[in-house]
């Protein structure tokens, strides 16, 4: 598996589960629990950076080449 697809997966992955911590995000958000709040928004946010990041090293990787 290269890091362009690494990094599809991982957005994918995100987007699944963003669905999810949003009800979860709300739900503690009524009960006023800021830290589940928190930690919920930042699992989505790390996981949809790590799809980026991969997918972009993964584009440099396959261009690289190419040029050399």
């Amino acid at each position: 598996m290269d890091n362009g697809e690494r990094g599809r997966r991982l957005m994918a992955m995100a987007m699944a589960m963003a669905t999810e911590y949003l009800q979860d995000m709300e739900a503690s958000y009524g009960r006023k629990s800021w830290n589940a709040v928190v930690r919920r928004a930042q699992e989505v946010v790390e996981l949809s950076l790590k799809g980026v990041l991969s997918s972009i090293w993964g584009w440099r990787s396959r261009h690289r080449e190419r040029v050399r």
